[in-house]
């Protein structure tokens, strides 16, 4: 019996990749990510064309759901590392 390697559905694989960006981008940024931040990431994945909206909402709502309890998302707008 062959053992799958990555065997990650599109939308996990989605998922991985948004956080693995917020993450990085909230390293940019000193701490936190934006939401708006965090659209432009979605949005520029290209899983967001392909799929249905109510996939991505579900995926986005697990992917600030991480965000948050990493305290890694705020609402305002992050500038030079800081909440704005």
């Amino acid at each position: 019996m062959a053992l799958l390697m990555n065997s990650m559905t599109p939308t996990e694989g989605f998922i991985n990749d948004v956080l693995n960006d917020a993450f990085l981008k909230a390293v940019e940024n000193g701490q936190y990510i934006s939401i708006e931040e965090l659209d432009e990431i979605v949005f520029a994945h290209p899983f967001y064309e392909e799929a249905s909206l109510d996939t991505i909402m579900d995926a986005v709502e697990k992917i600030e759901i991480i965000l948050e309890e990493n305290k890694r998302i705020v609402v305002s707008p992050v500038r030079n590392g800081k909440v704005a």
